[in-house]
């Protein structure tokens, strides 16, 4: 939903970021000063025990859940096979969201459904597991 113009404003806050295959991009535990967005590859989003609950691809967001919430990262993330994408930081997104308000209701309206996305994904998976 955003123009181009504000595309652009998005962007130059962003920098580039590249993983290579079995990279570990995130670590459980860490804190999410930081979110992805996967332009190439897949990601699997592994919990602390090792099981993968969860693949990513272009263009899904890593992080959108501890960049708002400022918790430490629940879960780990491995690049499977080459990743790259775009970083943006917590301090640099705030700062887009107090000073340009409708980029910023833009944005949060984006990683809102995302994030209900991945929770409905993840009730599902919880639903099928159980007995």
């Amino acid at each position: 939903g955003l123009t181009m113009q504000e595309c652009r404003r998005v962007l130059a806050l962003c920098k580039r970021a590249r993983y290579p295959s079995g990279k570990a991009i995130y670590a459980a535990g860490t804190p999410g000063k930081e979110m992805l967005v996967i332009l190439k590859g897949k990601v699997a989003i592994q919990m602390p025990g090792g099981e993968t609950v969860a693949q990513l691809e272009a263009i899904d967001t890593v992080g959108d859940m501890e960049i708002c919430s400022a918790q430490p990262r629940v879960a780990r993330v491995v690049a499977e096979g080459e990743v790259s994408g775009l970083t943006i930081g917590r301090p640099e997104l705030e700062s887009l969201i107090a000073h340009h308000h409708e980029i910023g209701v833009k944005i949060l309206k984006n990683m809102i459904e995302a994030l209900a996305l991945k929770l409905s994904a993840a009730n599902k998976l919880i639903s099928e597991k159980r007995p």
